[in-house]
């Protein structure tokens, strides 16, 4: 795309080049003769407020005297007018050569521009022209509103014009040589391409990235872009000449409707790119307010009546002054891309006052004065695409902030749910051994009691030591370690956390290993993380009478440790979310004992982390009376040969 633009540019320049430098023109210019001549000076000028004249009347008034000399404080600018002007002149060839001339404006958006060739009181020729008249019943097949003439040597011609324009009406009537006409003809055309070239690239430019990263404010930008540069195409009549018909927008006068709609369409741009809800409630409100205004004068457009074309213009003033406020108190709370944004609509608003300026005949409208909103638009474009990006790359960098913060939020939620989670069963342990130790007398079962005080304490310890290497695992200052786990004694941890909670409810708990049986892990996750938490809820979820079996046995490159029970079973609904931390999963077991919800997503993590698979089966108690219960079995790895000459930690 920036490519394509750097083309459209380099064209354009190379254009600009060859008409100024006449490079290519073989045109011979009578000498003394000017290249271009401004006719107004030397003219008679008529408004016909009615706009109902012909011009016989015209040759009439002429006669008598009515139509005054012109005036360049009045008669060069009517703004928005309905009137219809008409312009007599008189063209001399004082050289004893016959001259080709080109008659009329530059001006491409004149509804109407015919030219009346008079000898005396009688019409012997006619031009028709103006953004309105269709290509094929011009008299030049060109966008602009220039007519060629032959004038003999030593002859005078006299020519009347007759100009309307519905938008806006400045005039400019001169006599160019064909070389002039050429240059002006294609430094006009080149402009407006160059124009539309590059607000296409920054259209489609947009549109790529609302495609791919579905940010709306890149869409709200390119149906701005798109209805700006469709303003200015209608505006100097390439419907017409290009013979395009779009149903209500049809013809030159119709670029007022667009207008209306680009300010639209800027409000709404500028309400979001800036957060305005969030930055301010009065230029919030404020703006949706105007916003039916707009969309009011919109409606009014089609009209088509001066009234209305005023009415757009004083309102885009107000449109875009709404913008430069919103941006600049954007930048003054600290928005970084608000600096480009008002720049931009700053020199676009220079350049709109310029134009009006023109229209207004506060200034002479000349070609550079005509092209003004072009250019500044370009500029305003190109930075708001900068600011747009900006905006972007800032959200993002904001977006990643809150995702670290999201991420260590998570993080320590995890620590938390360790903690409350794991040391529940060995604090359970400490509590109902103090209590029964309180009870004997006998120095030995108080001794088996202290016993296994002693040892929840030490499993409490371990766990909070896992919690600090969480911590630190986390951040980044440690890596797991992972040692060899002997199975076997893992189990005889199991028995001794939850043995006496699974014989109170009349659970029996089978243990099947095999001393030699080695996994690699981290003992404490192991433990209380990951099995404790597998026959918890077995127990949770299992009749009294009923059996819960935990195996570990060597199965060729892998190690199988299971956990199976003869519960109630899960739905398969159920187990899709089972290890998910943001979906419910705890329910009440078979004596509605309450639940965290915490296990299971520790339980998955340890598992990861160990770089083992899990896999979960289950039938619910509801579709079999026999066969039913939950089947938990973790894959680890073969430890490698070397590490098994190191003894097994239990």
């Amino acid at each position: 795309m920036t490519v394509f633009c750097y083309k459209i540019y380099l064209t354009f320049i190379v254009f600009l080049y060859l008409n100024i430098t006449g490079i290519g023109q073989a045109q011979v210019i009578p000498e003394g003769i000017p290249e271009s001549i401004d006719l107004l000076p030397s003219s008679l000028v008529y408004e016909d407020q009615s706009a109902s004249l012909k011009i016989a009347d015209l040759i009439k008034k002429d006669e008598l005297d009515e139509i005054e000399p012109y005036q360049k404080d009045k008669h060069l600018s009517y703004s928005f007018t309905s009137s219809t002007i008409w312009v007599k002149t008189v063209i001399s060839n004082p050289t004893n050569k016959p001259q080709d001339r080109y008659l009329g404006s530059i001006r491409p958006e004149l509804s109407r521009f015919n030219m009346y060739l008079v000898d005396g009181s009688k019409v012997t020729k006619t031009w028709l022209g103006g953004a309105s008249t269709r290509a094929d019943e011009r008299a030049e097949s060109t966008r602009l509103n220039v007519f060629r003439v032959s004038l003999a040597p030593n002859s005078q011609q006299t020519y009347y014009f007759e100009i309307r324009a519905i938008l806006s009406l400045s005039l400019v009537l001169e006599s160019l040589s064909p070389s002039e006409y050429v240059k002006k003809y294609q430094i006009a055309d080149a402009t407006h391409f160059f124009y539309a070239g590059t607000m296409f690239s920054l259209v489609i430019y947009s549109l790529f990235f609302y495609l791919s990263l579905k940010d709306i404010d890149f869409l709200f930008y390119s149906i701005f872009g798109i209805l700006i540069t469709a303003s200015d195409l209608v505006y100097s009549g390439f419907l017409e000449y290009w013979g395009l018909n779009f149903s209500t927008i049809d013809s030159h006068d119709d670029a007022i409707t667009i207008i209306g709609l680009t300010s639209v369409s800027v409000m709404v741009y500028v309400l979001s790119f800036f957060r305005v809800k969030l930055l301010s409630k009065y230029l919030y409100y404020g703006g949706l307010a105007f916003i039916p205004v707009l969309l009011f004068a919109v409606v009014y457009s089609f009209e088509r009546s001066p009234e209305s074309g005023k009415l757009i213009q004083d309102l885009q003033g107000v449109a875009i002054l709404y913008c430069i406020s919103v941006g600049s108190y954007a930048w003054y709370k600290g928005n970084g891309a608000a600096k480009y944004f008002v720049t931009g609509w700053g020199i676009f608003s220079v350049a709109v006052i310029i134009w009006m300026m023109g229209n207004e005949g506060v200034i002479d409208k000349n070609f550079v004065i005509a092209s003004a909103p072009l250019f500044g638009n370009i500029v305003e474009m190109v930075l708001t695409a900068v600011a747009l990006s900006y905006q972007f790359n800032r959200m993002k960098e904001d977006q990643f902030q809150k995702e670290i913060a999201t991420a260590e939020s998570d993080s320590m939620r995890t620590l938390v749910q360790v903690v409350c989670h794991d040391i529940a069963n060995p604090l359970g342990i400490i509590l109902g051994s103090h209590s029964i130790a309180t009870r004997f007398k006998d120095a030995d079962k108080q001794e088996k009691c202290w016993e296994r005080v002693g040892r929840g304490g030490e499993a409490i310890e371990a766990i909070i030591d896992q919690v600090r290497r969480m911590a630190a695992i986390r951040s980044g200052k440690q890596k797991i370690k992972l040692v060899e786990i002997n199975m076997a004694k893992a189990f005889e941890e199991v028995r001794f956390v939850l043995g006496d909670r699974a014989a109170k409810k009349g659970i029996h708990l089978v243990f099947n290993c095999a001393d030699d049986v080695v996994v690699m892990a981290e003992l404490t996750a192991l433990v209380h993380d990951v099995l404790n938490n597998f026959v918890s809820n077995a127990i949770k979820f299992s009749d009294s009478g009923t059996s819960i079996i935990l195996k570990a046995e060597n199965k060729g490159k892998q190690v199988k440790v299971s956990v199976r029970d003869q519960g109630i079973g899960m739905p398969q609904s159920l187990i899709e979310n089972l290890f998910s931390d943001s979906k419910e999963t705890s329910r009440a077991g078979t004596q509605q004992e309450a639940g965290t919800g915490f296990g299971m997503p520790l339980a998955k993590f340890f598992i990861d982390t160990f770089d083992a698979t899990l896999k979960v089966e289950s039938k619910e108690k509801t579709e079999t009376s026999t066969d039913h219960g939950t089947l938990f079995v973790i894959s680890f790895k073969v430890p490698n040969p070397k590490h098994l000459s190191t003894k097994a930690v239990a």
